[in-house]
């Protein structure tokens, strides 16, 4: 089956995010205060309404199909599908008669007069009067207007929102239901529904265009409309209340200046800004990233990157390589170890692709902190001066990013906890690999409807009962997080997932429906995104986005190599160093650095109750400092011997060196 998704235009690409940030900025805030808007669209009042149909059958038994005037609940709920622009059908029922007398299978046919544009789809959907929402169900698009009751939801065509080869016919197959209110949604990226929009238009149908402020906006509309009309022929344009997101912020560091982290010299961080396909001009970059000292502790470095596209970014650290911290920011402590628990609860075991633990979801911002013990033991083994690199997910990867991005960015903390669990099912229980930039829409589009379908409130109301005990019982929250504050987060992670799960399988319901949405309004997005990107640059074993460091000279020893057992000549025994605070049978030793004397380092040992000494450490080869007193004023040390390690630990004259245990029979000779 050939590939009927192109690479769209560059350009076009970059239009359009400037376009985002224009509405975003600006325009788009004007939207959410306006008070009901309705417009009539209508752009061929001659063109044949009939064009546009709905029919029914049951048991392939033609059935009656009616519109039905939405409650104010019903209305309100379709005008808040959580969604970008989009049309909506005028709802209708199956006549009732037509349900009473026939019993089985249930077909809706909805014929639109033009082909549906690439990045758009169309669903059919039911109002769930049990939880007070619109939910989409399975349909499919056939290209010869047949139809068709297979589980699928298609778009096609060509990148520049026209053309030919689209889909006429979409059609839903679903148990009978005695009665109900139904829909048809068509949404997508905005110059595909507003193509659709055109259509309809031309073909005589009424589309009526509303903003954000709700009210009596079906009133006003049905104004408009004649009281006489068929099915199918007229139509609500919900405005844009907002936009997804697909441009971050470009995240801010401290100032990288030579010398900030003191055993960095150089950082080198990727600029793909110029490779087409891969970030067309400055700031448009796939990840924007910085680099320099962490501003709680200038001894670790830290990088932050955003995921400037809408869909996500995997983080890879290198072999040996673990962080200090690391995590989105936009995800707290508490946050964070419910999604891990989730996570684990239904992976089992298993890799679902998209692990939020080390991923960028779309737009936000991930930051790392490491060491420099670690990052010299990964270079060393690695032989290459790799800190990080975020790779170009896969297709299914950036699916599932998308979705779960969006609903981080439009759920509640309490349902993004739920929403998260569905995603994670959704990987766990579909064969997302099967799926590729390649995949055919309809195919594409088809199968995720058919996957929206597994979910289940009752398993995942299950996940987040397992979920919430876990969180109640302190576990998931990182083991570098010290221990106050994973206390607070666990005690919040319990309380979040137990509000969650209190909302029983209504709540979880909810949830899942308003994925279902999330999830259809993404993908158009996300695959846009994906495909300019990988279809336009050849990813090769240098990674498009990556933070090198190159490290300072590491200095030939430090105070803390004076950790470990030393032994004396003249006296002949052993003892124990370990920095920091020991307990003693006499009560507590504590161990700090003081200054560098020459090639040695000073400190001190402070003992409780009331004693200490000094602790002088000089490395093989270094001379010992005048300060270290011998057996009398202008004495050297006793059994002083430069070719090896020694320390010296006095409170005044008298002072002997000691060696380390296992050089202590080479000193002797």
């Amino acid at each position: 089956m050939s590939l009927p998704i192109p690479s769209p235009d560059p350009a076009d690409i970059r239009r359009r995010r400037t376009l985002v940030l224009s509405l975003v900025a600006g325009a788009l805030v004007i939207a959410l205060i306006v008070i009901a808007a309705v417009i009539w669209t209508s752009r061929d009042a001659d063109a044949e309404p009939g064009a546009v149909a709905v029919t029914a059958t049951i048991d392939g038994a033609p059935a009656g199909v009616e519109p039905a005037a939405p409650t104010d609940a019903q209305a309100a709920a379709l005008a808040d599908l959580g969604a970008p622009g989009y049309l909506a059908l005028h709802p209708f029922a199956v006549d009732a008669a037509s349900v009473s007398a026939v019993s089985g299978e249930l077909v809706l046919e909805l014929t639109l007069p033009a082909e549906v544009p690439p990045g758009a789809f169309v669903t059919f959907a039911r109002y769930a009067p049990e939880i007070d929402a619109w939910e989409p169900v399975t349909t499919t698009l056939a290209t010869d207007a047949v139809t068709v009751t297979t589980r699928a939801m298609v778009q096609g065509g060509s990148a520049s929102g026209g053309g030919v080869g689209g889909i006429r016919s979409a059609s839903l197959s679903a148990p009978t239901v005695a009665g109900g209110l139904w829909t048809a949604v068509i949404g997508g990226i905005d110059s595909a529904v507003q193509g659709v929009e055109g259509a309809l238009s031309d073909a005589g149908a009424a589309v009526i265009s509303m903003a954000d402020g709700v009210g009596d906006w079906w009133a006003d509309a049905s104004a408009d409309w004649s009281a006489d009309f068929a099915l199918g022929s007229q139509w609500v344009m919900r405005a844009s209340r907002e936009l997804y997101g697909t441009a971050a912020d470009v995240p801010e560091c401290a100032p990288d200046a030579e010398g900030a982290v003191p055993w960095i010299t150089d950082t080198v961080i990727s600029d793909n800004n110029m490779i087409a396909g891969l970030g067309l001009e400055g700031g448009n970059a796939a990840v924007l990233l910085c680099a320099g000292p962490d501003p709680a502790d200038p001894a670790l470095l830290q990088v932050r990157a955003a995921a400037n596209r809408a869909y996500g970014f995997s983080v890879v650290f290198p072999a040996g390589l673990e962080p200090r911290t690391a995590g989105m920011d936009a995800l707290d402590i508490s946050t964070s170890a419910l999604i891990d628990a989730g996570y684990a609860v239904i992976a089992s075991g298993g890799d679902l692709l998209v692990n939020p633990g080390r991923f960028i979801l779309p737009t936000q911002t991930y930051s790392v902190t490491v060491d420099e013990a670690t990052v010299r033991a990964s270079q060393a083994q690695t032989e290459t001066g790799r800190v990080i690199e975020y790779a170009l997910p896969t297709f299914p990867q950036a699916l599932l990013s998308g979705v779960l991005g969006v609903a981080l960015a439009e759920l509640d903390p309490e349902d993004f906890f739920g929403g998260a669990l569905g995603v994670f099912f959704l990987a766990r229980d579909c064969d997302f690999a099967q799926w590729e930039a390649g995949t055919p829409w309809p195919e594409l589009l088809g199968a995720v409807s058919t996957c929206l379908e597994t979910l289940d409130s009752d398993a995942l109301q299950k996940a987040a009962e397992e979920v919430a005990r876990g969180a109640a019982s302190g576990e998931g929250v990182a083991g570098e997080v010290a221990e106050e504050v994973a206390e607070a987060a666990s005690g919040e992670a319990a309380d979040r997932a137990a509000a969650f799960v209190s909302g029983g399988a209504e709540k979880a319901r909810k949830v899942i429906a308003r994925l279902g949405w999330l999830t259809w309004f993404s993908i158009s997005q996300t695959a846009t995104d994906y495909i300019a990107d990988a279809g336009t640059e050849e990813i090769s074993d240098l990674p498009a986005w990556f933070v090198n460091a190159t490290l300072a000279a590491e200095p030939p020893a430090r105070w803390e190599d004076v950790e470990g057992t030393w032994c004396g000549i003249t006296y002949p025994s052993c003892t124990p160093i370990v920095l920091g605070t020991t307990v003693t049978e006499w009560g507590t030793s504590t161990i700090t650095f003081e200054a560098e004397l020459g090639e040695c380092f000073a400190g001190i040992g402070a003992d409780d109750p009331g004693s200490g000494a000094n602790i002088v450490y000089c490395p093989a080869g270094a001379p010992t400092p005048a300060e270290v007193p011998g057996a009398e004023p202008g004495m050297p040390p006793t059994d002083d011997n430069v070719d090896f390690d020694r320390v010296f630990i006095y409170q005044g004259y008298g002072t002997a060196a000691w060696f380390r245990e296992q050089d202590i029979a080479a000193v002797r000779g």
